[in-house]
């Protein structure tokens, strides 16, 4: 008799069925079948939103699950298939770029946030990359099958695949507005101000969550050593208040002017 996989084995001991593991796609990220329930942190539920994807009594869920370990790269091949995704936990970076490798947009997403994908992701021809910037979960919507084809969503889960899309390119279009400001300063504070509020839809609108200061850099396209000057400024003004977990925005008002 064939000895079970050590994931099997803890699964049956825990009373419930083992996730069939698809192939790993790179170094630090895996992909796992939905689990038979609901997940307690689902970042749908939470949302109250896709209840026709999301499993009843008993029913397995819908989505796939990928695992990323902190600062993996996304494997190209990550999305193939994929309509949507929605991040459970941790935080997620993308990037896109044209053929001649100049940067159009740069995306941070962390829990509860929505992920379009594939087409709806950028324009044909463009170039995506991405990594966790943390220890990251993402749940994947396939439309690998016709039954699975957006088309086929009732009323109620298109309207909020909409809000969802739109959701997600405010976001951007935040993030696009930081680097776009005249001095660093107000890149930085801009760019705090934009990941409060888009960040996470889970997350109080008051605190931008940890992220390596490399990171905060390289959304706005600055030096870390610049990031660096002008946060300190910053909280020397009283404006923001730094932690090993969060910064929060002390004074938005101001930081909103600057």
């Amino acid at each position: 008799m064939q000895e079970p996989r050590p994931n099997q084995e803890r699964a049956e001991q825990a009373g419930t069925p083992a996730e069939r593991s698809l192939p790993v796609l790179g170094a630090g990220t895996h992909v796992t079948e939905g689990p038979p329930l609901k997940c307690p942190d689902c970042p749908a539920a939470s949302r109250g939103v896709f209840e026709d994807l999301l499993p009843g009594d008993g029913d397995p869920c819908g989505m796939q699950r990928v695992t990323l370990e902190a600062r993996a790269a996304f494997p190209p091949n990550l999305f193939e298939g994929q309509a949507f995704a929605l991040v459970r936990r941790g935080i997620v970076v993308r990037q896109r770029a044209d053929p001649q490798q100049r940067v159009v947009s740069i995306d941070v997403a962390g829990p509860g946030a929505y992920l379009p994908l594939g087409s709806l992701a950028g324009s044909p021809g463009s170039i995506a990359t991405g990594y966790a910037a943390s220890d990251a979960l993402l749940c994947l919507y396939a439309q690998s099958e016709p039954d699975r084809s957006l088309d086929c969503l009732s009323q109620p889960t298109t309207l909020e695949l909409v809000q969802l899309q739109q959701e997600a390119v405010a976001r951007l279009e935040r993030l696009a507005d930081a680097r776009s400001r005249s001095t660093v300063q107000r890149r930085v504070a801009a760019l705090l101000c934009a990941l409060a509020d888009t960040l996470s839809p889970q997350h109080p609108h008051d605190t931008v969550p940890a992220l390596s200061l490399r990171d905060l850099a390289g959304l706005i396209q600055v030096r870390h050593e610049s990031l660096c000057r002008e946060l300190g400024k910053l909280v020397k003004r009283g404006l923001i208040r730094r932690s090993l977990e969060s910064i929060t925005l002390v004074d938005r008002s101001a930081l909103e002017t600057l």
